[in-house]
């Protein structure tokens, strides 16, 4: 299988960063991803700047259709979707190549939506206060009651 099926067909919308992150090339798989979409025409992209007022809107929206929107890290660009929807987690693993044995990364937005899925133990409490928002991941325990799709912790219990 290529780095796309014939049924996966989407709106890729890309948030260019404010300052330069790498070398796009470098930016795999959303790089790849975007490469073989200008070839193929499979998926439209879309790059807009993340100073536009816009540009949030349109990721939402894009979100919101179950479809994955390219985001700049740190380091790299990264393929985001609806960790609740089995629809966007299916188009991230399409998108990727990656095996559906290989959990994805969940994100918060902050402690709260992060208590709302995961267990936390009095350590990982701490380590979130004081390091969150950041490039800190915790694997923490799924509760019963979270809404994360088990497809996106590859059926997981964490």
């Amino acid at each position: 299988m290529g780095l796309l099926s014939e049924q996966v067909k989407f709106d890729l919308l890309r948030i260019q960063p404010a300052r330069s992150v790498t070398n796009e090339a470098d930016c795999a798989p959303a790089g790849r991803l975007i490469q073989h979409a200008l070839k193929t025409g499979q998926v439209m992209v879309r790059i807009l700047p993340i100073s536009d007022p816009g540009t949030l809107d349109a990721a939402i929206e894009v979100l919101r259709r179950g479809e994955p929107v390219a985001i700049p890290t740190e380091t790299v660009y990264g393929l985001a979707a609806d960790a609740t929807d089995p629809t966007a987690i299916t188009a991230i693993y399409e998108a990727k190549g990656r095996p559906r044995f290989n959990p994805l990364i969940s994100h918060v937005s902050d402690m709260e939506m992060a208590r709302a899925h995961v267990a936390f133990s009095p350590i990982a409490e701490r380590l979130a206060e004081a390091f969150w928002p950041g490039p800190l991941t915790l694997v923490l325990p799924l509760k019963d009651t979270g809404r994360i799709h088990p497809l996106a912790n590859a059926g997981l219990d964490t």
